[in-house]
């Protein structure tokens, strides 16, 4: 059975008639009479009943019409969205980006994608990773930017490998080492990201493999207010690498991270059973080009 089949079956439903049907279709009466009884002999029914005045369905033709009915409203709808999905610079796309990734690395991809598809509504929602996530899985974001490690079973897009990084007053004990041990880091005052951020759970998940809980003095989802409350010798705190190299702060100092490794592996994700759209497509394959080109030399 293929999709003309279904047409020419249903086009003689509807017109009572061989003849008026292939004119119709501007095909011969005898494709049509010829591709029916095709159907007649894949599933061994009789569909029409060729005996009457009128064409008419026999009890076995009426089930496979309104199923054919179906088959053909759900192709042509597939086709539209395969439209859209090869031809379609319009629409809309929501993204959820971490402000921290958004000024490590998403600035120009936002720029460049805005300028090469104006017709397209792109709308941001800058919020940490542990909430885009979320969102991402209930379908409220297409797209969704996180760090590594995750659970969830999504289609990942590798953006940024770098580093995750341990920031010091720069009269600190520890600041002019290195690279430090998480466990030389125990008593220490922590001002990290708030719990809607990986980073976060990451953070203290890496204290407590090394034997201790964090003692998490303050948290903000402002990186850049953690930075200048270290730098005026509040506590300590871990950011990416790529943020702090963005940006010159005389008064702290950046030390590398191990026991364990401290990786900031950022990633564009979404569902995997979610239909990828032109404007979804289109970001997907600016963040490949943009990222290659771009974040990695950051």
């Amino acid at each position: 059975m293929n999709i003309n089949q279904l047409k020419y079956f249903v086009e003689v439903v509807k017109q009572k008639n061989f003849t008026k049907a292939a004119e119709q279709l501007f095909v011969s009466e005898s494709t049509i009479s010829k591709s029916i009884h095709l159907l007649e002999k894949e599933y061994d029914v009789r569909l029409i009943d060729r005996g009457s005045k009128e064409c008419r369905l026999t009890s076995e033709g009426t089930i496979f019409y309104q199923s054919a009915v179906r088959m053909l409203e759900n192709y042509q709808a597939e086709t539209l969205k395969l439209y859209d999905a090869l031809k379609c610079k319009k629409g809309s796309l929501t993204v959820g980006i971490p402000p921290v990734t958004i000024t490590a690395c998403f600035s120009p991809i936002i720029y460049q994608y805005r300028y090469k598809y104006p017709d397209i509504r792109l709308e941001i929602s800058e919020v940490g990773a542990n909430t885009v996530r979320d969102l991402v899985t209930n379908g409220t974001l297409d797209i969704g930017v996180i760090i590594r490690p995750f659970k969830e079973d999504y289609a990942a897009v590798p953006i940024l490998k770098s580093e995750a990084v341990l920031l010091l007053p720069e009269n600190h004990h520890l600041a002019n080492f290195q690279s430090v041990k998480f466990s030389q880091l125990s008593g220490e005052r922590f001002m990290i990201l708030s719990d809607d951020y990986m980073l976060h759970n990451i953070i203290i998940q890496s204290c407590e493999q090394s034997g201790f809980s964090p003692n998490i003095q303050f948290e903000s989802s402002q990186w850049d207010l953690l930075v200048e409350m270290v730098a005026m010798n509040q506590g300590i705190s871990i950011l990416p690498r790529p943020i702090i190299d963005k940006f010159w702060y005389p008064k702290i100092r950046m030390v590398h991270l191990e026991e364990p490794e401290f990786p900031w592996d950022v990633v564009l994700v979404y569902r995997k059973d979610k239909f990828v759209t032109a404007p979804m497509r289109y970001f997907i394959d600016l963040v490949k080009s943009v990222s290659e080109n771009y974040c990695k030399n950051s």
